[in-house]
């Protein structure tokens, strides 16, 4: 009986995870159509790092390794704003 129930639960979260993998590929692909290239994705990742740690003390570690690296790339590879 106990295995029977383990059984349903584990076939429950098989089906819940693949609706949910499916959703998110969903979601990555209708972001990745309004988009032209990687430069653009990585100036609006760029920006919404700075809005979300704006409120918080500067004083505060802050991640810099990877803001830092996507910069240096928007340097290289250049934003390419989409004209509006």
């Amino acid at each position: 009986m106990q295995r029977l129930l383990a059984d349903e639960r584990r076939q429950e979260a098989e089906r819940n995870f693949a609706v949910a993998k499916q959703a998110a590929n969903s979601l990555v692909f209708d972001i990745a159509q309004g988009l032209r290239n990687v430069g653009e994705l990585i100036a609006i990742c760029v920006e919404e790092n700075d809005r979300r740690l704006k409120p918080y003390d500067n004083r505060l570690k802050r991640p810099r390794l990877v803001p830092f690296i996507a910069r240096l790339a928007l340097k290289f590879i250049g934003p390419k704003k989409k004209a509006a």
